[in-house]
């Protein structure tokens, strides 16, 4: 999916996309439907700079490490995330 969303133009991930979906469409349908499905939202994506459009795909794996950091600085399972980190 990389290559989609880091395509530099619009015309670029369609053509990523054609490359990804017969591979994927099997093994996740309901994301390479996604994906075909909401081609006119994509195009939107693509006309951010590209500096700005990887802020948008990245914010969304941040605020997941943000999240489990936080769910082991609390609560009873404190204790285990605590193991997991090197000494």
């Amino acid at each position: 999916m990389r290559p989609i969303y880091q395509a530099p133009t619009e015309d670029a991930g369609a053509a990523a996309l054609a490359t990804f979906a017969p591979d994927w469409r099997d093994r996740y349908p309901p994301v390479v439907r996604s994906w075909e499905a909401h081609g006119h939202e994509r195009a939107t994506f693509y006309r951010y700079p590209e500096g700005l459009r990887r802020t948008i795909y990245t914010t969304n794996p941040l605020n997941g490490s943000r999240a489990s950091t936080a769910s082991c600085a609390r609560g009873p399972r404190a204790r285990r995330c605590s193991r997991r980190t090197p000494r």
